[in-house]
């Protein structure tokens, strides 16, 4: 079945299954009996409305809903990933990750613009945040490590943008840290010897395919694109921001 045709099924069956849960209820029940009572329920509407659907496809609509309703949505596979380190959504159809050091574009994509607005308000509400039309820009630390910068409309007028930089997990552990932190750490987490200058003055890695999230003296937010990045870059408006953006 075509990717389209899929997204529009996916979004029916979530309108149904919304209407049938009680969220309120839900929150309370030991997170693996509730996954296991949603499943049931998604296959059920599914089968109810007798779509000509594959197994695979059936399981993937499944797994989707899943995450919508438990997770952050379309993120939850990146997120999965322990390879993925840096997660950038330019837009509702163009996500960047990289992945083992590597800057790829996904196919990840989203219903529209509300769709990343609700996983966006779903992150920063993790973290007692909040995030608005009076307060559109969050710079935020998730439990895990992880940092979030987020910016929304009227700040960025052509739609919410999110970042979300991983906490690493590798093998040199603090040290591996602290040399991401000084931006002197190449894809692999190891120390890299062609530091250079950031627009911030401190030293970013060249090598480094991450997109990262900088600090301008008016405050700002810039994302800044690695030397090995193809194509010519994107400027998108963000009110009073410098932000820089991929070629789609």
């Amino acid at each position: 079945m075509e990717k389209l045709n899929l997204e529009k099924i996916k979004a029916d069956v979530l309108g149904t299954l919304i209407s049938k849960l009680d969220l309120e209820r839900l929150s309370t029940v030991q997170q693996t009996k509730a996954r296991e009572a949603v499943s049931g329920l998604i296959l059920e509407i599914v089968a109810d409305r007798k779509m000509p659907l594959s197994a695979s496809e059936k399981e993937k609509i499944q797994s989707d809903l899943l995450d919508e309703v438990f997770g952050l949505g379309p993120l939850e596979a990146l997120l999965r990933d322990p390879r993925v380190s840096d997660i950038l959504v330019n837009s509702k159809d163009v996500v960047y990750i990289e992945r083992g050091g590597k800057l790829e574009k996904t196919d990840i994509v989203f219903r529209d613009d509300r769709h990343v607005m609700q996983i966006i308000d779903r992150i920063v509400s993790k973290v007692g945040r909040r995030i608005d039309e009076s307060s559109p820009m969050v710079d935020a630390r998730l439990p895990d490590g992880s940092r979030v910068n987020a910016i929304i409309p009227p700040l960025a007028l052509d739609g919410p943008v999110l970042s979300i930089r991983r906490f690493r997990t590798d093998r040199l552990g603090a040290r591996g840290a602290a040399l991401d932190r000084s931006g002197l750490a190449n894809g692999d987490g190891q120390a890299s010897s062609h530091g250079v200058q950031s627009s911030t003055g401190f030293p970013e890695s060249a090598g480094s395919a991450a997109v990262r999230a900088t600090k301008r003296p008016n405050p700002g937010l810039a994302w800044s694109l690695p030397s090995t990045t193809t194509g010519t870059p994107r400027t998108r408006t963000v009110v009073g921001l410098p932000v820089t953006f991929l070629p789609s």
